[in-house]
């Protein structure tokens, strides 16, 4: 069975491409389990509320945004969340 130089440059390419696609599923893999086993350790040390600063005026979208944000990780971790507005020379 003869291949020509097409068929092999195709058929390095595709294994090239599995091989990194392996290598990105790995690293996401790992990035995950990573979260998951440091992110506890991480609000474990925080003994008092823990202070959110928004750049914008509060009753925004953004204001909406970080309350739900703020409301879902203090159910998650049993945290005290406060929020701190302060709008900048943008807003």
């Amino acid at each position: 069975m003869k291949i020509t130089i097409e068929q092999f440059d195709n058929l390095r390419r595709a294994r090239a491409e599995a091989a990194w696609g392996r290598r990105r599923l790995a690293t996401c893999v790992a990035a995950v389990l990573a979260a998951v086993l440091f992110g506890q350790a991480a609000f474990a040390q925080f003994a008092g509320p823990i202070k959110m600063v928004v750049p914008v005026p509060a009753g925004g979208s953004l204001d909406l945004l970080a309350r739900i944000l703020t409301d879902r990780i203090a159910r998650t971790h049993q945290q005290t969340f406060v929020m701190e507005y302060r709008p900048g020379a943008n807003a």
